[in-house]
């Protein structure tokens, strides 16, 4: 190899299930420490981390108490990543995340469940979701189960909402000058405790996504990292919405508390299942294969901008009580610049890669914190919109109503009940349409 080769590193944890340990029992705060721990060894000897994603399943029931210590470990784990910040942190919802509590005390809620659930056909869910997501005056109520986690991914810009349930990040990352977008997904929305009991007729469980969230866009030729909790298994109409998700290099999915990797056509997309970093005991206690797990990915591109993925999951191991090499080792993968469709020639067993010898991924300050999701704004280099977005979105609602209102991006019309169901976003929106970015900064920073 004649040069360095530019690498992406990811690190993914999911199934976290934190408790709120009011008791002050934790059963899995050493294995978390030990994940801590290992990471800094992998980026000791491999390199930094650009990024980490949060797989869902972050909490155990939805509580705000369980994403105070969330964010707390999640500050240690980007800490030793190698000189990243917290606006490198991506997350998505899972069924744990739901509060389960509120949502029993909610008909809308319910109600918006069931009739997903009772659905003729997967087909059907498309014109449900826009009806009842985008026209229905209590479509804010169906989420209000997530509201305490959509108030810990408002840190991240990862909320989600009615009429947007997914996010899209297009414009942080880079991969040797290619866009890396990265998208994710709600396969929560419609979880309840039917979830692992019911099956429709065709013998199919009832969590759908809707096409909406998954049409990933072709321009500027992207790199696409598709972040959900639930798998395709799990997913009603996963028929209906794959052949757009087949446009994406990589999903990475957990929920099933163990490792896996398929990629069904060569060259397609590649799917990975990362393992449960905090595991529900049985009553029989920890076993084999549902023990603590975490991914880390190394991307890289060759002279065909295909995308080489060099798969690393770790593992716990009972008798040595540290994380290691999972027994079935590192994996690599390639995926084609346009990833190939289904129907393809079937893809052989993944084959050892030489190791690419690393130099620093090059990546770029989010460029416009209320873009549309196919929508890229103009390059910003002063500030780190994402981080700014960040900071700005941790703050108490009043105190960020206050600060739309004093940078006069928002209007008492605005304030409306109804009118605008994302202030946050619509004054970011605002903030970088009439360049007061560094107006904001001065405000979130006194």
């Amino acid at each position: 190899m004649n040069r360095a080769t530019v690498v992406l590193r990811i690190v993914h944890v999911s199934d976290i299930h934190f408790h709120g340990h009011a008791s002050g029992w934790d059963a899995n705060l050493d294995q978390r420490a030990e994940l801590v721990r290992d990471l800094k060894s992998q980026v000791d000897t491999g390199g930094k981390v650009d990024a980490v994603l949060v797989g869902g399943d972050i909490a155990f029931s939805g509580h705000e108490d369980e994403y105070k210590t969330a964010e707390a470990w999640l500050g240690q784990l980007v800490g030793v990543c190698g000189g990243i910040g917290m606006d490198r942190v991506w997350t998505v919802p899972g069924n744990h995340d739901v509060d389960r509590d509120i949502l029993a005390a909610s008909m809308p809620a319910l109600e918006f469940r069931k009739q997903l659930r009772d659905l003729p056909h997967a087909t059907a869910a498309d014109e449900y979701l826009r009806k009842s997501l985008t026209i229905d005056p209590t479509a804010d109520s169906f989420f209000a189960p997530l509201g305490a986690y959509n108030e810990f991914a408002r840190r991240y810009m990862c909320h989600s909402r009615p009429a947007t349930p997914h996010w899209i990040d297009h414009s942080t990352l880079t991969l040797d000058g290619r866009p890396v977008h990265i998208t994710g997904l709600n396969s929560s929305m419609n979880s309840d405790k039917h979830d692992s009991g019911y099956r429709d007729p065709d013998g199919n469980r009832h969590l759908v996504l809707g096409t909406l969230q998954c049409q990933l866009s072709r321009e500027h030729d992207p790199i696409h990292v598709v972040l959900a909790h639930h798998p395709p298994e799990w997913i009603r109409d996963w028929a209906v919405v794959e052949p757009y998700l087949r446009r994406g290099h990589l999903w990475i999915f957990g929920h099933e508390h163990t490792y896996g990797s398929a990629q069904s056509v060569e060259g397609g997309s590649v799917q990975l299942s990362g393992g449960a970093v905090g595991p529900e005991r049985g009553a029989d206690g920890e076993k084999e294969p549902y023990v603590p797990a975490y991914l880390l990915l190394t991307l890289s591109l060759d002279a065909c901008s295909d995308l080489h993925v060099h798969v690393q999951p770790r593992y716990w191991s009972m008798t040595e009580t540290r994380f290691v090499e999972h027994p079935d080792g590192p994996q690599d993968f390639v995926v084609k610049c346009t990833p190939e469709v289904v129907g393809a020639v079937p893809a052989a067993s993944a084959t050892p890669a030489e190791p690419p010898v690393i130099a620093a991924a090059s990546a770029s300050p989010i460029a416009d914190a209320g873009a549309s999701p196919n929508e890229a704004g103009p390059p910003q280099t002063a500030v780190n919109l994402r981080e700014l977005a960040r900071r700005f979105g941790a703050l108490p609602p009043t105190t960020r109503i206050s600060i739309g209102l004093g940078l006069g991006v928002l209007g008492e019309t605005d304030l409306d009940v109804g009118a605008h169901k994302d202030l946050d976003r619509l004054i970011l929106s605002r903030v970088g349409e009439r360049g007061l970015v560094e107006q904001l900064q001065a405000k979130v920073t006194t």
